[in-house]
């Protein structure tokens, strides 16, 4: 047996883990006392998930902030013949331009697998909502047989044997029933 749940992990990564990442959810499973059949892992792995996404959009903001300085930069040298005021305008407009396209770029990157998983989690949920229901009615039908068994519906306790040797009785119908 493995020291993490490696199906669990791949149904939530679409992968197999790295040593890397073993290594860490081991450390993880570690400080929280946890055994590998722990039912905190689904937990676990999900906010691990969501940590390591957020971690590289935030190396890859880092790297396109860098790039765009560059960028800038090189629009910088170029424009030394320009008045200093029109200069910073324009490379004022630029970083706008760039934080924005940036931003959008990284808030799309986050959105779809938060989206993803929200409709994989609804799914579940109503898949799980109608078997409960259907065992609630299957218990509900259950206990009416076996009550209907034990009391019978018959009006008062008397009852017969008919000729085929069957238990028969008289039934009261309610008012309003058809």
């Amino acid at each position: 047996m493995t020291d993490i749940p490696e199906d669990l992990f791949q149904q939530v990564y679409n992968r197999a883990p790295t040593d890397q990442d073993r290594n860490r959810l081991i450390a993880t499973k570690a400080h929280l006392g946890l055994s590998s059949r722990d039912e905190l892992w689904p937990f676990i792995l999900t906010l691990d998930h969501y940590s390591q996404i957020h971690l590289r959009a935030r190396a890859q903001l880092v790297k396109e902030v860098n790039a765009e300085i560059g960028r800038v930069e090189k629009i910088m040298a170029q424009s030394g013949h320009l008045a200093d005021a029109k200069a910073r305008q324009a490379v004022e407009n630029m970083i706008d331009k760039s934080a924005t396209r940036i931003a959008e770029a990284a808030i799309q990157k986050a959105t779809i697998p938060s989206a993803l998983l929200a409709k994989q989690k609804h799914t579940s949920g109503r898949l799980i909502g109608g078997v409960l229901a259907l065992i609630c009615i299957m218990i509900g039908a259950t206990l009416m047989y076996l009550w209907m068994f034990t009391q019978g519906i018959c009006e008062d306790s008397k009852r017969n044997l008919n000729d085929d040797l069957r238990i028969t009785c008289v039934v009261q119908r309610h008012p309003f029933s058809a």
